[in-house]
């Protein structure tokens, strides 16, 4: 994985971090490049439980700590110490496989925080993590915030759909990206939603026909709206027709 610099930095400053596995033992190797000046730091191997995912999905860094989700816990590799160690996950969630349902989020400066999507519902977690901290001790996790979809979105759901459990008939609910300025990205069946959970508010994005369900990725950019184009010159349409 290949990290900026934590709260920015110049263009020649990055490091990459390789993760190695053997069978139930992982560690880290962080490569931190700046300028013409390279250093390595291998973190000591841990063991991961047993119900750690064959692969890892893309972190977040915080902190000078980079976050990657497993099913009941999150590994934590410290950039400045080395130091890898696990969180626990609140009691009754897990990361479910293949079903976007948890998102790790920063909010400014309050710590970490993870989304959880639950059936038609989405609750927010916030665990408080210290800047000098490296050994996981950054407090218990507190419920900060539950939203309802069906009250935001009600306009995509069928009247039958109530858990938001599709083995039963109900639509396929996935949360698909999070941005740290608190909004969500969703997919309800082949509707894409925009949600801002400050602002409690829900836009429909896109409606996907069946033959383009398929897999796709979720990438965010703001721009000025509605466009503005330079003009077109005559002698440059005509070198084009």
């Amino acid at each position: 994985m290949l990290l900026p610099e934590d709260g920015g930095g110049d263009d020649t400053s990055y490091t990459l971090v390789v993760f190695t596995r053997k069978g139930c033992q992982l560690l880290a190797t962080a490569v931190s490049v700046r300028g013409e000046s390279i250093e390595i730091r291998t973190s000591r191997s841990i063991d991961l439980p047993t119900h750690w995912p064959s692969r890892m999905r893309g972190g977040l860094l915080l902190h000078g700590d980079l976050y990657m989700l497993g099913k009941k816990h999150i590994l934590v590799f410290n950039l400045k110490s080395s130091n890898t160690f696990l969180i626990k996950l609140p009691d009754g969630v897990e990361q479910l496989d293949r079903m976007g349902n948890l998102k790790l989020i920063r909010r400014g400066d309050s710590g970490l925080h993870l989304v959880h999507l639950s059936g038609l519902q989405i609750h927010v977690w916030h665990r408080v993590t210290d800047c000098n901290n490296s050994n996981g001790n950054g407090g218990d996790w507190e419920l900060v915030d539950t939203l309802c979809l069906r009250r935001w979105i009600g306009q995509a759901l069928r009247p039958g759909w109530e858990s938001g459990n599709p083995s039963v008939g109900d639509a396929f609910v996935s949360l698909r990206r999070v941005e740290d300025n608190a909004e969500l990205f969703l997919v309800v069946d082949r509707v894409i939603f925009h949600v801002h959970l400050a602002d409690r508010t829900a836009h429909k994005v896109f409606e996907m026909a069946p033959e383009q369900d398929v897999r796709f990725e979720i990438h965010p950019l703001m721009m000025v709206w509605p466009p503005t184009f330079p003009e077109i010159l005559k002698h440059d349409h005509d070198q084009y027709e």
